[in-house]
């Protein structure tokens, strides 16, 4: 099974640990059949009875350290799982973590790990269901190996028919998983467009029908599948009574004592424990290959080392250039979007506008230049050094950004220093959001906020970073006039006046003047060289009060 060379692989040691004491577990407690049958046939023999009191001393301790290890080895898959896979998205190209959908993604870190785990914790509980197994089948040969030989018939054709059944099961399974992705994405747009849904009680009803339909296929789908596992499960009960019956009877043709079958009956009604725990293990197995298949699709990057070098902060530069980019949506040829090519230069100390329609390609064309798409086209340089995949960490952080539909942490990840704390609390007050939000430690009090105040707490982010260029997409959109002015005349000129490159994604025709240069974008590409604008006088107003906003301006 695929699932048990990935236990094994993830948690090797724990698995044999917990297998180890699992197996010894199982044939201590084989051994205790043993012990009742010879004190069955002589309970006199003190011998036996100091055999029987240490194996169930054994069989007792074992255990109890194999459900210990069984617990943990669970509690600490899930965390593993859950913060490996954290890692993985991290590491994976946005485009295609945004091609996958957060529906699809929360369904993997809830849904599938929780199956792995869940498999995780049950293997070496197989391990030990398997050794008890083994052991009484030994015993059993012991016994009588011709009975052996037409028990192990009889339950073999009961696990071919068991087989046949889960492995539809397994289909029903690994549908229903497919379409519990679905079932995501409603529950993402039902909090996503509450407003609207309960504004207009058509679309609400209309919804909730689409909603439940989702729901009862994905119910429908796990039930049946579920149900056939009982089936399996039912089947493989009455195959081994059907085996007892039959061993029973051909004992009595073979002509074997009725003192030796009685044991041999003990025997496999006490394998019919583990045999069938086995058998209700495998549909947690089961469920553990479709969640891993289902990962696997997601074709996540691989994970880097946890321990791996932050990228150094960057020296001083000069100048940011981008030759003849250009980045494509998808492969397909005739209908996929494209930029470029794209010529830009960036220097310390001058503003960017980039400016157009919507779908113009102005956003995809911020998120090549901050390096959260790879360009399909062209190169990037910094003062003469190319942008590659190798030093790609190292050429974001020159860039703090503010998208369009930026999303704001409740904690200043990141962001370290002693003055940190006094500096926040004046940009709060200056960006009137004290009242509402304070910083306790590292933490905001609350980013329950409207769409223009978060906008202001990730502005505020952003200065608190105090990286070399800002890239703001279409961050006035959501501002009232008062704080869309303060935007293009104060905040902007004191990030020129202090040398950093910015770039400002905007719609406002009446603040151009605020830029040094103006890139217009139609249908992804520029459609006239780059526009040289000299600020008119006057136009990069005193600093004043808001020299705080990234320390001094000098």
């Amino acid at each position: 099974m695929e699932v048990v060379r990935f236990i094994l692989r993830e948690s090797r040691r724990t698995v044999a640990l917990a297998a180890s004491c699992s197996v010894i577990a199982g044939l201590g407690t084989v051994g205790l059949v043993a012990a009742i049958n010879l004190l069955a046939k002589d309970a006199a023999d003190p011998r036996i009875g100091i055999v029987f009191a240490v194996v169930c001393v054994l069989s007792l301790s074992t255990t109890l350290a194999a459900q210990v290890l069984v617990r943990r080895l669970a509690s600490s898959a899930l965390l593993e799982l859950r913060a490996n896979l954290c890692r993985r998205i991290l590491d994976t190209p946005l485009r295609r973590v945004e091609a996958i959908g957060p529906a699809r993604l929360l369904a993997t870190l809830t849904g599938d790990v929780d199956d792995i785990a869940l498999a995780t914790g049950a293997l070496p509980l197989m391990v030990a269901n398997l050794s008890m197994i083994l052991g009484c089948l030994l015993y059993l040969g012991w016994l009588s190996a011709k009975l052996l030989g037409l028990y192990v018939l009889m339950a073999g054709i009961g696990v071919v028919c068991v087989q046949r059944i889960l492995r539809h099961a397994l289909s029903m399974i690994a549908t229903a998983r497919s379409e519990k992705a679905t079932l995501y994405r409603h529950f993402t747009a039902l909090t996503g467009g509450l407003k609207e849904l309960i504004l207009h009680r058509p679309r609400r009803q209309d919804f909730e029908g689409d909603l439940r339909q989702t729901a009862e296929r994905v119910r429908s789908l796990f039930v049946r599948g579920e149900t056939m596992q009982v089936a399996a499960y039912s089947v493989g009960q009455m195959m081994l009574l059907t085996a007892i019956a039959g061993v029973l009877i051909g004992g009595r043709e073979m002509g074997i004592a009725g003192q030796d079958l009685r044991s041999y009956a003990i025997a496999i009604i006490y394998m019919m424990g583990p045999l069938g725990a086995l058998i209700s293990s495998l549909p947690a197995m089961t469920k553990a290959n479709v969640a891993l298949r289902s990962i696997r699709q997601l074709a996540l990057a691989d994970a880097q080392p946890g321990d791996s070098p932050v990228a150094s902060a960057p020296p001083a530069w000069q100048h940011l250039r981008l030759t003849n980019v250009s980045y494509k949506y998808g492969t397909d040829t005739q209908h996929g979007f494209e930029i470029g090519p794209v010529d830009l230069t960036l220097v310390p100390g001058r503003v960017l506008f980039i400016v157009g329609g919507n779908g113009s390609g102005k956003s995809t064309l911020a998120k090549v230049l901050v390096g959260l798409y790879p360009p399909s086209g062209g190169s990037i340089e910094v003062d003469g050094s190319v942008v590659t995949h190798a030093n790609l960490e190292w050429y974001k952080t020159y860039f703090s950004a503010v998208f369009a539909d930026t999303y704001v942490f409740d904690r200043l990840y990141g962001v370290r220093g002693a003055a940190t704390a006094e500096r926040a609390a004046e940009m709060l007050a200056q960006l009137r959001l004290a009242e509402k939000v304070s910083l306790e430690g590292d933490k905001y009090s609350t980013t329950d906020l409207s769409q223009g105040e978060r906008k202001r707490l990730a502005l505020l982010t952003a200065y608190l970073e105090d990286r070399a260029v800002y890239v703001f997409d279409e961050w006035a959109a959501d501002q009232d006039p008062e704080f869309r002015s303060l935007f293009y005349t104060r905040l902007v000129p004191a990030l020129k006046a202090r040398g950093k490159g910015v770039v400002v994604i905007s719609h406002d025709d009446r603040y151009f003047s605020s830029a040094d240069q103006i890139v217009k974008m139609e249908e992804g590409r520029p459609v006239a060289p780059a526009a040289q604008v000299e600020a008119p006088a006057g136009g990069a107003l005193p600093l004043e009060n808001w020299r705080t906003l990234g320390g001094s301006a000098s």
